[in-house]
């Protein structure tokens, strides 16, 4: 079973699906998937595929990431 916070390569566990065999995982790079925990737990998905990317490409992602949370926060409106 994994854990929200865990760490498998470059992904980080956001949350499990009821079934504890999906989990939803952020990249380094900041993109969001739905993974497979096998996957996970046994190498074969370790990314998004970023880490083969340059690091000036690796950068903008980032940047490009953190820009759309900023929007999305400034953007959010309570639910009455």
């Amino acid at each position: 079973m994994v854990i929200s916070g865990e760490q498998f390569g470059a992904w980080t566990v956001i949350k499990t699906d009821a079934s504890g065999k999906r989990a939803t995982c952020l990249c380094i790079c900041g993109a969001v998937q739905l993974i497979a925990v096998e996957a996970l737990a046994d190498g074969s998905s370790a990314s998004c595929g970023c880490v083969a990317l340059s690091p000036e490409h690796l950068a903008a992602l980032r940047a490009a990431a953190v820009q759309q949370r900023r929007r999305r926060e400034r953007d959010w409106r309570p639910q009455r």
